[in-house]
């Protein structure tokens, strides 16, 4: 059951750990968790696919379970398929409106479908629900960029190290920002 794949997940042998997770527990009450954690493993494998069977199953068990349909979400928009991955995360959201996974989840592929307005809407509201998370700064920054929106993606370059001083990934960024405005000092 859990604690065998749970320790052939801890000793790295992920495929396994997966299998054993699928295989149905006793007699017992059908339980989402089992088919949620080896969707995760199948995730960290990469088997986008596997990973979204295993969750199409858990959510027949469990069709109201928000964090089932964020993460089914997910996996549907590491495949590309956005438009399935929007109805998993307004699904979600339907059902726990502050899923913040789900909201980040919409602003990602509105982002990989070019649309600005709602891109940058879900972005804002995943902040406020996460304000503390430097990450939040960054990934703004990120689509601030996409959209070619400088100044507002330095703002929230600058906001992420703010937040965390030691979040390397912002400072590059950030640099590259400075030494185009001819501000080398700053970039250095």
């Amino acid at each position: 059951g859990g604690t065998d794949a749970y320790r052939l997940y801890l000793n790295g042998d992920l495929s396994k750990a997966a299998a054993a997770y699928m295989r149905p527990a006793g007699a017992g009450p059908a339980d989402s968790a089992p088919l949620m954690d080896a969707a995760m493993v199948y995730k960290q494998l990469g088997r986008y696919a596997e990973g979204a069977g295993a969750l199409e199953k858990a959510l027949r068990l469990d069709p109201y379970q928000s964090d089932i349909l964020a993460e089914l979400g997910w996996l549907k928009f590491h495949q590309a398929e956005y438009e399935a991955a929007r109805d998993y995360f307004e699904r979600a959201l339907r059902i726990q409106p502050l899923h913040a996974r789900a909201v980040l989840g919409l602003g990602s592929v509105y982002s990989n479908l070019g649309d600005k307005e709602k891109t940058l809407d879900y972005l804002d509201r995943y902040k406020k629900l996460r304000p503390d998370f430097a990450g939040v700064d960054y990934i703004r920054a990120w689509n601030f960029m996409n959209f070619k929106m400088y100044r507002e993606g330095q703002e929230s370059l600058i906001e992420a190290l703010r937040k965390d001083a030691s979040f390397i990934e912002a400072r590059l960024p950030l640099a590259g920002i400075y030494a185009r405005e001819g501000k080398f000092n700053e970039a250095w």
